[in-house]
């Protein structure tokens, strides 16, 4: 038998008590920080899947590029390349609406500024159709 009072308390156990990081991680933002995260990431892989694509297509020719920002299907190529350009032009289109709207100049415009950094950035022996109708090759 214990000799002292203090022998009969109950010690806490170290689990159930809180500390100072214990509100940090049960937090309902980080909740939603987590969803968000996982929402980008699943909405992000068929965007990042048809730009692979798209620059696999333009590699090999099947798809090219205008003058004014928009990709353009060249012969040889498929349902799935056609369906994946018709999607990038939604999206790049919307884009140029939007920024068009935003800086008061034209659509056209725009797709203009935008088709010099899709010609910088596309891969190598991508074909490009220029203001003349002529095709050039990078």
């Amino acid at each position: 038998m214990p000799t002292c009072a203090c022998a009969w308390r109950k010690k806490p156990n170290r689990m159930s008590t809180p500390t100072r990081f214990s509100s940090y991680f049960t937090a309902p933002w980080l909740t939603t920080i987590i969803i968000a995260v996982a929402a980008m990431v699943l909405i992000s892989g068929p965007i990042a899947a048809q730009s692979h694509l798209l620059d696999s297509a333009r590699a090999a020719g099947t798809v090219g590029e205008r003058h004014d920002g928009i990709a353009i299907i060249r012969a040889g190529a498929s349902e799935e390349v056609a369906q994946i350009v018709k999607n990038i032009n939604d999206q790049r289109l919307a884009i140029y609406r939007k920024r068009a709207a935003a800086e008061g100049i034209s659509t056209e415009a725009v797709g203009q500024i935008y088709a010099k950094q899709i010609f910088q950035k596309a891969p190598t022996g991508t074909w490009f159709l220029n203001a003349s109708g002529q095709w050039v090759r990078k």
